[in-house]
């Protein structure tokens, strides 16, 4: 499918850190032209082009796990193929078996991927018009074996000059074992009797006789007491074979150049392969940078509500598991009513990371990967976003940070729209506050105007109190600690957040005489409204906490009773079980008497034919006896009755048997939905379990 690039700017990738994002992906992949293409990666905004990618990516997860999966080692074909573009060349050894480990991979995944094209239609569209076939691979081993030896019946030439090659060798040695025993009789050899060089096999005389020996003098040793000698009976024969041998190289030269030219008729097919291999580097890239990440799917569409359930910062998040520290996740929403969030809370309370974790995301969703937020969040796409963040001062254009930011705020107003992502770090700063502040609420109402999306930090109250105003757009703040003076780093959506100037500078210790004279020095209804803020945070923080501490237990509760009820279930199948079988017992325990009654009846001389018939009419009454045997189906019904316990969603379940766990994304009638790993399995409920949470 076509990648339409839409209009995302240097800047706003560099501000939202995702080149940093791009150089870990690039890590994880071997191939060169992929790590080329992951610096250029496009941002996709049609969501039927960006769910095929996701497609692709969830899929490639699902088969790593199948043991039936070829394992992927990673092949480089690019010098492959410019050898077999050039006429009359000649691939070496080693590109011959890439080409041949590249067919067996690529006929091993056609063939995986036809037993599963069910399961996996769009890996199935990555295939295209690629068929499995033998030929290029028949072909490599007609000429090589396993080990890489070229086959003597390569050629009928070949195996001609080898068939002499073995007939002369054969000759060389009998002659020369011949010589070597007739001068061992004779004394006139060393220890070491013979040598090698060269391909010749060479006597090895004591210099003192090197005169009485027929032949060629090659060598000596380095004391020069011991010459090594070429018989003269293998002297023409070696010449022979020195003819031959080079024969056979010229031989081989000519088979390896046709096998090249043979495969350069196929270089279409190679090429299919290559291509292949890079899409699935590129796939394994991208998989191994969500597993890194914890990162999973969440739904794509067209539609304009946003539901972004914990959100993590994608390089936070790995730089904080490094290290073992907690990161806390955010949650946003955004429809056609609240368009534009505006953030507001004390400086290093998480604004500007809280900004960047749902730009970094849009723009890695957007580029077809994975992002850490919950599989259940719903996300669309936008075809631009703009950004500013950060002091931008530019010495080379003579820029302040306020013209600057200026400059930028120009292009976001003429250019934002419907399909916009606005994010702006401290809007409104960098001028004076009166100034600045009635200059950012113009700029605020435009922004609204455009119909963008867009969050928004600042510390402006007019600010704030414009936001609470204004349709279309909502206040949200950074929970703070009001005893202990410390930000929690959670966003809360639905009202403005205090500065909390006062209270960080009594905490880091000025004297409350000068907080006091500053304070006097502010306005009275500035004064009165930050502090209406600062309690209405303090009391929607204090309720949030009390929340959160409440719906934990809630969970823990929750997931107690229902470990109670699964226990109390199996307890109660145990019991029945045991009831079944002590019947059982009893049953045949009373038959068992009255067959013993009858025996010794005959034991103390009854007669059998009066015996026979009462065992008869025992026999005939426990065959016309209805006995439940179907102990199986019991317990079956009672596992099934648990399909009407009440799930709940997000909570987490096992499948019973195994050590897998899950999250429960869906409930439906008899089963449930669960998101195990980068993978979605739908599961009866009669087979889940409670697991109990700490």
């Amino acid at each position: 499918m076509k990648n339409r690039r839409s209009n995302i700017s240097d800047s706003v990738r560099y501000e939202l850190e995702f080149n940093k994002v791009l150089d870990l992906l690039e890590a994880y992949s071997k191939s060169t032209a992929n790590r080329e293409r992951i610096q250029q990666l496009s941002i996709l905004h049609s969501p039927k082009i960006l769910n095929y990618h996701l497609s692709c990516l969830q899929e490639y997860s699902s088969i790593q796990s199948d043991s039936n999966f070829p394992r992927f080692e990673y092949l480089d074909l690019l010098e492959v193929l410019k050898y077999l573009k050039i006429e009359n060349s000649l691939l070496t050894e080693d590109q011959f078996f890439e080409i041949y480990f590249a067919s067996n991979w690529v006929n091993s995944l056609i063939q995986f991927i036809s037993n599963n094209e069910y399961e996996i239609p769009t890996i199935l569209q990555l295939i295209g018009d690629l068929k499995k076939s033998a030929i290029i691979k028949k072909r490599i081993e007609k000429v090589f074996t396993p080990r890489r030896f070229i086959r003597s019946n390569a050629s009928e030439m070949l195996f001609s000059i080898r068939e002499e090659i073995s007939k002369k060798r054969s000759h060389v040695d009998k002659h020369f074992q011949e010589t070597m025993s007739h001068y061992t009789h004779l004394g006139f050899l060393d220890d070491i009797k013979e040598s090698f060089a060269d391909g010749v096999s060479l006597l090895a005389v004591s210099s003192e006789y090197k005169r009485k020996v027929k032949g060629q003098v090659r060598t000596q040793s380095k004391t020069k007491s011991i010459s090594f000698i070429e018989p003269e009976k293998c002297i023409s024969l070696n010449r022979e074979l020195s003819h031959l041998y080079e024969e056979e190289k010229e031989e081989i030269h000519r088979v390896l150049k046709q096998l090249t030219a043979d495969l350069a008729e196929h270089i279409d097919k190679i090429e299919a392969f290559k291509n292949l291999i890079e899409e699935v580097d590129f796939l394994n890239a991208k998989l191994k940078l969500a597993e890194v990440m914890h990162a999973s799917r969440p739904n794509v569409s067209h539609s304009r509500e946003i539901n972004i359930k914990s959100a993590y910062h994608p390089l936070l998040l790995i730089e904080n598991n490094k290290r073992g520290l907690n990161t806390i996740p955010q949650d946003i929403y955004f429809d056609d009513i609240n368009r534009v969030i505006v953030i507001s809370g004390p400086n290093a309370g998480g604004k500007s990371i809280t900004l960047k974790t749902f730009g970094l995301n849009q723009l890695m969703l957007q580029a077809g990967l994975f992002i850490p937020v919950h599989p259940n969040s719903s996300m669309s796409v936008f075809h631009n976003i703009f950004t500013d963040i950060g002091d931008n001062q530019s010495i080379e254009n003579e820029l302040s940070t306020y013209s600057y930011r200026l400059k930028r705020m120009k292009d976001i107003l003429l250019n934002a729209g419907k399909s916009s992502f606005i994010l702006i770090d401290e809007f409104g700063s960098g001028s004076d506050p009166a100034l600045g502040g009635e200059l950012a609420g113009v700029f605020f109402k435009e922004i609204v105007k455009s119909g963008a999306y867009g969050v928004l930090t600042t510390h402006y109250g007019n600010i704030k109190v414009l936001t609470d105003q204004t349709e279309f757009a909502e206040n949200a703040c950074m929970l703070f600690d009001d005893e202990a003076l410390n930000p929690l780093y959670k966003l809360k959506l639905g009202q403005p957040g205090s500065s909390y100037t006062f209270e960080v500078a009594k905490n880091v210790g000025l004297p409350q005489d000068l907080i006091n004279e500053a304070r006097a020095g502010l306005k009275h209804g500035t004064v009165r409204f930050e502090d209406t803020i600062h309690h209405y945070q303090k009391l929607t923080t204090e309720l949030q906490l009390s929340k959160e501490a409440l719906s934990l237990q809630e969970m823990q509760v929750s997931a107690s009773k229902r470990e109670y009820h699964s226990k109390l279930i199996l307890l109660e199948e145990k019991l029945e079980s045991q009831r079944d079988i002590m019947e059982y017992e009893s049953k045949y325990l009373q038959l068992g008497k009255r067959i013993n009654k009858l025996i010794d009846l005959y034991r103390k001389g009854s007669a059998m034919n009066s015996i026979l018939p009462r065992l008869k009419k025992i026999i005939e009454l426990e065959s016309n006896r209805k006995v439940d045997n179907n102990e199986d189906s019991k317990l079956l019904q009672k596992r099934k009755s648990r399909t009407k316990e009440i799930f709940k969603l997000g909570e987490q379940v096992r499948i019973e048997g195994t050590n897998q766990q899950g999250e429960i994304l869906e409930l439906k009638s008899s089963s449930a939905l669960l998101q195990i790993g980068f993978a979605k399995m739908e599961v009866k409920f009669e087979k889940l379990e409670f697991i109990t949470v700490k």
